[in-house]
């Protein structure tokens, strides 16, 4: 009797003893949250949080600097501003996929084309840093047609888009992602590699979401973190066949959910200079396929009359305010019109946004009178439905 008591005052000692402990380490982890709420944003990586289906997703309720840009990022993990609005007026909603150009790195949140488009629509920018083709598409299926979307727009970056359809890690990151291989024609995805144990959940928890975890790593023993997968899943020929099959996939998804689908093709620094094979022959097999592709901006950049750097600002082809605007009304032209011809080029971009039309031209809040018979998109109930 006397050992089985002690054996009960020991227990209840060491449950003591960790209760103290975890009681101490909440404690500490809310006084943290409280003297500097924004800690975590301001990590190299801190707009950023892992994802069991994408690898890596925007960290809800982000809010600090990103490229030295201010840069914000709503409870739902968008991009802000470009999200779902509630206003009276019914309007067509757009969802837009992509990577780092969609997101809008290195521009303020008012200046991507998805704010600037939502203006006139429901935009749901749903653009994430690094993403390729095959997350995109997790994207749509998990996430994007919840939206119940008039038009999904997939913005496509001729620099490095293949590329990461065929790499199982972010170039910058080295963080591990989902991939697709063909298997007869067939895109089939592998995120086993991406699933974690239970302890392994809990440690990655608190490696995105804890502060005092970023306080007491630095006082810990440098310890090697295991490599990733370095090879690519894809040889360099079988990309552009899986970039292809993927798209598709996603026109047919959207198709199915009552929507229309556009890709939209970003040029990076060569093709701006010159056409690019990789940009035209994936246009050709894609619209081989019955997709609607829209090739024409590095048309409309380079009859601009505007160097390249007043319209990117690095090689991959990352967007300036003026780069934005100019995407921004060619998009609109495009969903408006259906018609994916490149329009002649306006030499009238200067510091300050170009207005729309004339003023006898354009309606009571400055947008382009049109006959709202003639739209060719559905317009959206005020219900979000």
């Amino acid at each position: 009797m006397k050992r089985a008591s002690v054996g009960r005052a020991e227990l209840l000692l060491l449950s003591g003893s960790v209760g103290v402990v975890l009681l101490g380490v909440v404690a500490a982890e809310m006084a943290l949250r409280w003297i500097d709420p924004r800690r975590l944003d301001r990590r190299e990586v801190g707009h950023e949080v892992y994802s069991e289906w994408y690898g890596w997703d925007n960290r809800p309720g982000f809010e600090g600097l990103n490229h030295d840009v201010l840069t914000t990022v709503d409870s739902r993990g968008r991009r802000s501003p470009g999200t779902v609005t509630r206003d009276s007026a019914p309007r067509p909603r757009v969802l837009m996929l992509g990577d780092s150009i969609t997101y809008g790195t290195g521009v303020r949140d008012e200046e991507t084309f998805c704010a600037l488009m939502a203006q006139r629509y429901d935009v749901v920018n749903l653009g994430v840093e690094g993403y390729g083709t095959d997350q995109e598409l997790l994207k749509l299926e998990r996430e994007g047609l919840a939206y119940h979307p008039d038009v999904v727009v997939l913005n496509f970056t001729v620099a490095n888009d293949i590329w990461n359809v065929r790499s199982r890690l972010d170039d910058f990151t080295r963080l591990p992602k989902p991939y697709f291989t063909l298997v007869g024609g067939v895109p089939v995805l592998h995120r086993e590699h991406l699933r974690h144990s239970l302890p392994g959940r809990l440690a990655q928890w608190i490696s995105d979401y804890s502060q005092l975890y970023y306080v007491v790593i630095p006082l810990l023993p440098e310890r090697s973190t295991p490599a990733g997968p370095e090879s690519p899943a894809l040889s360099a020929k079988e990309g552009p066949r899986l970039t292809v099959a993927l798209i598709t996939r996603m026109q047919a998804v959207t198709a199915a959910a009552g929507a229309r689908f556009v890709v939209v093709v970003h040029p990076d620094e060569a093709t701006f200079k010159q056409h690019s094979s990789v940009a035209d022959s994936l246009t050709q097999r894609l619209q081989g396929a019955g997709v609607t592709v829209v090739a024409s901006l590095a048309d409309i950049y380079r009859g601009s009359g505007l160097a390249y750097d007043r319209i990117a600002w690095d090689y991959i082809g990352h967007l300036t305010p003026l780069g934005y605007r100019i995407a921004a009304e060619e998009i609109e032209r495009v969903l408006e019109s259906r018609d994916e011809r490149p329009r002649p080029a306006s030499t009238d971009h200067g510091t300050t946004p170009s207005p729309r039309g004339t003023q006898t031209e354009r309606g009571a809040q400055g947008y382009p009178v049109r006959d709202r018979g003639d739209f060719p998109l559905r317009a959206r109930s005020s219900t979000g439905r």
